[in-house]
C-alpha cells in the first residue's frame, strides 16, 4: 500500500523521473531536468518544500502534487504504467492528501490543469465532485515556416507520395499579426522532399499557387483544422482551381496527430 509523504531532500531525481515517464507522449513538452524542476517548482516564489508531497511504495516514488499559493496545483502525476484500478486508487489517495493540505492553509479549493486525454485521471477528480472547466488556450507563433514544412513533410510517417512530381509555390501572409513578415516557400516533391524559401526572389514556376496567413497554417498543423473547410471559408486560395485536392492533400498530411497538454508549472 502506498504513503504519502512531504519532499526531502534529494526526491527531485525521482519526482523528475515519475514526470517524464508520465507525459513523454504528449507534444510540445521538453524532457525535464532535476535544475529546471528545482528553479521552475521548488524554488518558486509562495512554494513551500512542505507543500510537496509524494506517492511512495517500497521506496519507489509513483507519484507527487506540488500545491503553490491559494490553492493552485503546479503538478500533480500518478504514474501511468499502473494498473488502472491500482492507478484510480492512488489518484484518490494524493487527492485527499492534496485537500487536507488545503485545509490546513484556509484554502477552499484547489485547482488543476490536467490533460483531459488523461481519462482515468479525469474520471477520478469528476468522480471526486470535481468542476471541469476548457483549459486555457495557448498561442502559436511560427517564426521559422521553412524548417518546420521541412520537418513535417521529411518525417517517416508520413506518405507524399500522391503527389510525387508536383511543386507548390506557397505564399503565407501575416495575417492580423504585427510580427511577422510574409513568406515564399516553394515546395518541391519527389524521391525528396524540398521546401524552399523563395520571399527574395521576383519569379519561380510551380504547379500550384497557394495563399493563406501563417495563423491559418498553424490551425492546420496544431489545432486540426480541416483545410476544405478552410478553403470553403476562403482562408486559403488556390490556383489553378483544378489542383483543389492536391493542395488539401498536402495541408492535411502536415496535422499533428499528437496528444498537446501544457502543464501549469511551466507557466508564470
Amino acid at each position: 500500500m502506498p504513503i504519502v509523504r512531504n519532499y526531502r531532500p534529494g526526491d527531485a531525481p525521482s519526482l523528475v523521473a515519475v514526470w517524464n515517464d508520465s507525459y513523454a507522449g504528449y507534444a510540445g513538452l521538453a524532457t525535464r531536468s532535476v535544475e529546471y524542476w528545482c528553479w521552475n517548482v521548488l524554488a518558486r516564489p509562495g512554494m513551500s518544500a512542505e507543500d510537496i508531497l509524494l506517492l511512495e511504495a517500497e521506496g519507489q516514488v509513483l507519484g507527487y502534487a506540488a500545491l503553490w499559493t491559494r490553492g493552485t496545483v503546479l503538478d500533480f502525476v500518478v504514474d501511468p504504467g499502473q494498473p488502472p484500478r491500482a492507478r484510480r486508487a492512488m489518484i484518490r489517495q494524493l487527492l485527499s492528501a492534496l485537500e487536507e493540505k488545503a485545509r490546513q492553509h484556509g484554502w477552499d479549493s484547489i485547482d488543476f490543469v490536467l490533460p483531459a486525454t488523461d481519462r482515468l485521471m479525469d474520471k477520478t477528480l469528476r468522480a471526486a465532485a470535481y468542476l471541469v472547466e476548457p483549459g486555457p488556450c495557448f498561442m502559436v507563433r511560427l517564426l521559422n515556416p521553412q524548417a518546420l514544412l521541412l520537418q513535417l513533410m521529411r518525417s517517416p510517417e508520413r506518405s507524399l507520395s500522391a503527389l510525387s512530381g508536383k511543386s507548390f509555390l506557397v505564399a503565407l501572409t501575416p495575417g492580423n499579426d504585427p510580427f511577422l513578415l510574409q513568406t515564399r516557400l516553394f515546395i518541391r516533391i519527389g524521391e525528396t522532399v524540398a521546401v524552399e524559401d523563395v520571399s527574395d526572389t521576383a519569379d519561380r514556376r510551380a504547379d500550384c499557387a497557394v495563399q493563406l496567413s501563417i495563423g491559418a497554417l498553424a490551425e492546420l498543423i496544431f489545432c486540426r483544422a480541416i483545410a476544405k473547410d478552410m478553403l470553403r471559408n476562403s482562408l486559403i486560395t488556390i490556383d489553378p482551381p483544378s489542383m483543389h485536392a492536391e493542395v488539401c492533400g498536402l495541408l492535411s498530411s502536415l496535422t499533428l496527430t499528437s496528444r498537446w497538454h501544457t502543464p501549469r508549472s511551466d507557466a508564470f
